[in-house]
């Protein structure tokens, strides 16, 4: 919950060069990785590609600039949540993301396995 009120928090209040661009994308991930861990029992490893497919497919969606195609570029909401330019970089950010999340899936597995040993 607190990725998704930070999300929404930086997509409504920051209109910056960084934090929104990038900063948003890497919690993107982040998020759709915690929510879908959150709900099944999937290895996070499948999430994590998953969520990875799941920010691609919604970069390629702006590239085809869905939100001008259904005409919602005028709602705030919308054009927040599935954005309204595609940019490469947002790529880099996706991916760092998702190498933030397979460290943080690591670590835990580390601290399981010892936890087990001992």
């Amino acid at each position: 919950m607190a990725i998704f009120i930070t999300e929404v928090f930086i997509g409504l209040r920051f209109h910056d060069r960084w934090v929104r661009p990038h900063g948003g994308d890497v919690l993107a991930v982040a998020f759709v990785h915690a929510m879908v861990r959150a709900t099944t029992a999937w290895p996070w490893r499948r999430v994590l590609a998953g969520a990875l497919l799941f920010a691609f497919v919604v970069e390629g969606l702006q590239a085809l600039h869905l939100v001008h195609r259904l005409r919602l570029e005028g709602n705030r909401l919308w054009s927040t949540v599935l954005g309204t330019s595609a940019d490469l970089s947002d790529l880099a950010s996706y991916l760092i993301g998702g190498a933030l999340m397979a460290a943080v899936e690591m670590a835990i597995e580390r601290r399981n396995r010892r936890s087990e040993v001992e």
